[in-house]
């Protein structure tokens, strides 16, 4: 699907308050942009809504089709026909970005991706959300999927009000699938101190964006940096925007307005593929790669399973070009440039993975007390699946008689230990953002 090419000019950022929707800036708030996987924050207050309307629960079975495993990554890899919990199927979306993940979340929830496309513009409306429109849950390329740096921090505060149960899902550091761990992709959680969430997005057409939640001082602020050239790029916007929002000075220059109050532009999005991936490339798939391609984070003995160490090179070709040539003449240009700003990031800080797994719930969980009861006892044990992949339960829950099941699902990683919860313990513990250093 073609989308229309972006004319130069400086990509859209806003930084709110929290708790009170005040802005401290904007650029831009209302243009129209494709989200990329921060979509995925819409997909999650869906199925959030879900559970406090008590037509899900954390324990409900997500069951992957066909159609979910044939997505491009990020991904899980699961087989069809493979079967978790919508609460591991959430901490893998937040953390992962995987886009397999999203979809099966969408066909067990609206029935198709269509119809849970439907269900995520009615919410948005609901939220007064009038500059997106949503066609897909992960983000992937769509010429009719495109939101605003508004409509983000509209929903982010949302997540944040409505469902302060499961604040923690948005800041986990890592998971854990037997003995596969898999770094969040947000790479402000693990270097920019206070960070507490939300979520990243790479496509060609939108470039690197990132919503992000950071807390010091009993302050809690929402910036949106939409259309970075560079995952770095797009970091240290963040992070001193964020910086800036935090110093006392700057209550001087905040705006009366507040984020609602700002005004959508209409139309829809431009694309700034040609700047960020390269005249003439298909639009690439989903990566949120996060760091420069190539880089390595030294192995320490407080990560010895190597989590953050290696970080797969999957920039966009233009960005591989760029640091490639910007190598070859680093010394002569170190010369003539000027002194870089100094980065506002700082060193990785290693935190335990929290686990997930296949399969029913076991007893853990980071949703507590958002749904109205407690989960129908059959949703503790897996549900049976027909060959093509589509789960029993679609059938049952309209009406219908069941449909002829086949075995039960077996497990798509094999020989992998997947977690047991401590006996007595119900919750995951997730460790607290870093402290500010005075």
């Amino acid at each position: 699907m073609l989308l229309a090419a972006a004319p130069a000019g400086a990509a859209p950022t806003l930084v709110v308050d929290a708790d009170s929707g005040q802005v401290l800036h904007q650029r831009e708030a209302g243009r129209p942009w494709y989200p990329a996987s921060v979509t995925k924050l819409m997909t999650t207050y869906v199925a959030l809504s879900r559970i406090r309307e008590g037509r899900a629960w954390p324990e409900t079975i997500v069951t992957f089709s066909d159609n979910a495993v044939a997505q491009s990554p990020s991904k899980m890899g699961f087989k069809a026909g493979t079967q978790i919990t919508l609460e591991n199927a959430l901490r893998m979306l937040m953390v992962k970005s995987a886009n397999d993940v999203a979809v099966a979340i969408a066909e067990t929830l609206g029935g198709s991706v269509a119809g849970f496309a439907a269900d995520m513009n009615a919410y948005a409306r609901r939220l007064g959300m009038s500059g997106s429109n949503f066609v897909n849950p992960h983000g992937l390329p769509d010429a009719e999927q495109y939101t605003t740096a508004r409509d983000m921090a509209v929903l982010t505060r949302a997540l944040i009000h409505e469902f302060p149960q499961a604040e923690a899902l948005f800041r986990i550091p890592a998971i854990q699938l037997g003995k596969i761990k898999m770094r969040n992709h947000n790479a402000l959680l693990h270097r920019y101190e206070g960070t507490d969430g939300m979520k990243t997005g790479f496509i060609c057409a939108s470039g690197f964006n990132v919503v992000v939640t950071a807390t010091r001082g009993g302050k809690r602020l929402i910036a949106v940096v939409f259309g970075g050239t560079t995952a770095n790029e797009r970091n240290e916007t963040a992070a001193a925007l964020l910086e800036q929002g935090f110093q006392p000075r700057f209550s001087l220059f905040e705006s009366a307005s507040s984020v609602d109050s700002i005004a959508n532009s209409g139309g829809g999005p431009v694309s700034i593929s040609e700047m960020v991936c390269g005249k003439g490339r298909k639009q690439a798939e989903d990566t949120d790669d996060d760091e420069p391609a190539g880089t390595a984070v030294p192995r320490t003995s407080s990560d010895p399973d190597d989590i953050y160490a290696t970080i797969h090179g999957d920039r966009p070709a233009a960005a591989r070009a760029s640091a490639a040539a910007a190598s070859a003449t680093g010394a002569a240009a170190a010369k003539s440039a000027k002194p870089a700003r100094p980065s506002l990031l700082g060193p990785v800080v290693i935190r335990p993975a929290v686990p997930v797994y296949t399969g029913p719930a076991r007893g853990d969980t980071m949703l507590a007390g958002i749904a109205p009861s407690p989960a129908p006892a059959t949703l503790m044990a897996a549900r049976r699946i027909n060959p093509d992949g589509r789960a029993v339960a679609a059938s049952v829950a309209a009406g219908g008689a069941p449909l002829p099941l086949t075995k039960p699902m077996t497990p798509a990683v094999p020989n992998l230990s997947a977690y047991a919860p401590t006996a007595g313990t119900g919750s995951v513990p997730v460790p607290r953002p870093r402290p500010r250093a005075n």
